[in-house]
């Protein structure tokens, strides 16, 4: 046809971006998914989620045997227990915003066209959901440590859960409001963004509920005398500060030696 095709360079990790040029001085540019080696492949998503789910931990709470918990009883097993937590943590938030949501947010048009993607998909909502019956399960144990004694509850394993519930609390907000683009509006309907049915917090506690126990933990495992819920609002400072994650507690710190620094410069 006389037209050359032209790559120029990455669009982003996924991506291509691709330059249709001919005759009659017309371009057409388009952007093209990659079939490339690395974290952007079913293979990839595929594995990864195996080798998580197949771990004792995941393994044992996705059957309701909790006892496996019983077993991360001492400090260098706590560890272990941080590490797999955020290991699956991690692979939740990859699902939902790498995948899942992404599939359903080009409608169900794109879906009849693409069948060989309908049991990856379904496979993929299938470890979501097992992925967040484990996190009911650490919760539960989050939620005990915060009123007795606890052998396998740490200060990190509270962290890890704050931080990816709060993540992931942050990009469902983005992607609500990419939802709300006038765009869609425009297209056909078989073309809008169709519900995926699995992405709510039933059985999960919000972030302030976390920082609440993690504050009883805390005082509990300083023999501090236990504050009400309340005390979280600002009228104890103890309790506010010992509800923060490490990262927060040092970037405040590293905020008040800027502050000093300055001062004195002044």
């Amino acid at each position: 046809s006389g037209s050359l095709y032209y790559l120029l360079d990455d669009f982003n990790h996924q991506h291509e971006h691709a330059v249709i040029s001919g005759s009659d001085d017309l371009r057409y540019s388009s952007t093209h998914r990659v079939a490339r080696d690395g974290s952007g492949t079913w293979q990839f998503i595929r594995d990864k989620s195996q080798t998580i789910l197949s771990l004792d931990l995941c393994r044992s709470l996705s059957e309701g045997r909790v006892e496996v918990l019983d077993s991360y009883n001492s400090i260098s097993k706590q560890k272990n227990l941080v590490k797999e937590v955020r290991s699956f943590q991690q692979l939740m938030t990859d699902l939902e915003f790498e995948w899942i949501r992404l599939w359903h947010i080009q409608g169900q048009h794109h879906a009849d066209i693409h069948p060989y993607w309908h049991k990856p998909i379904e496979n993929m909502k299938k470890w979501y959901l097992q992925l967040k019956g484990v996190c009911n399960q650490i919760c539960n144990a989050l939620k005990e440590a915060s009123v007795k004694e606890s052998l396998i509850v740490s200060e990190d394993l509270f962290d890890v859960m704050i931080e990816a519930t709060e993540n992931r609390s942050k990009l469902r907000v983005a992607f609500d409001q990419r939802l709300q683009d006038k765009v869609f509006s425009t297209l056909s309907n078989d073309m809008r963004p169709i519900p995926s049915g699995i992405f709510n917090d039933e059985g999960i506690p919000s972030s302030n509920e976390l920082r609440t126990w993690r504050s009883k933990f805390m005082s509990k495992k300083n023999g501090e005398v236990p504050k009400a819920p309340s005390s979280l609002n600002g009228n104890n400072k103890m309790s506010k500060i010992s509800s923060m994650t490490k990262k927060e507690k040092k970037k405040v710190a590293s905020n008040w030696q800027r502050m000093q620094s300055t001062m004195k410069k002044a």
